[in-house]
């Protein structure tokens, strides 16, 4: 994680609080993906920002749960500090925490007619941007929570 900051303190205070245990293995993560010097430091500065989080509201990390996640993202956006790759990020800490046991894995979900099930309904793979995919999936509840008509 050394190599994302010329400051060798800023590591160690990112190895603070509950989920401090945990950037390390991140880091390593995003830098054997080849993310950007950039792209990774806001990634570990927005886990330590859900650690002190989570800290407040005296959740450990063993505690996480996607109901968690969604709060935090939640308040972040309130706070006008959500970036839209935010929630990118929480996934793979959680993704990260599973696979290291730390949090319990999800219980299968039931899909929702609603919800698309194949790759040809979605559009994905077949030339359809990803992005203009999330866009008309996520729009309507987006709205919804933000009291959108």
């Amino acid at each position: 994680m050394e190599q994302f900051y010329k400051d060798s303190r800023t590591p160690l205070r990112m190895r603070e609080g509950p989920l401090g245990a945990y950037v390390d293995d991140l880091g390593r993560q995003l830098s054997e993906e080849g993310y950007a010097r950039a792209s990774a430091r806001y990634a570990l500065q927005l886990v330590a920002d859900l650690g002190r989080w989570i800290a407040r509201r005296k959740i450990v990390a063993g505690q996480l749960t996607p109901e968690h996640l969604e709060r935090y993202l939640e308040y972040r956006s309130r706070h006008r500090h959500y970036r839209s790759g935010d929630a990118a990020i929480v996934r793979r800490l959680l993704k990260l925490l599973r696979e290291k046991g730390i949090v319990a894995a999800a219980a299968p979900i039931e899909r929702s007619p609603a919800v698309p099930a194949t790759r040809a309904q979605t559009g994905i793979g077949n030339g359809v941007p990803l992005s203009d995919v999330c866009q008309a999936l996520f729009s309507p509840v987006l709205r919804r929570r933000r009291g959108a008509a």
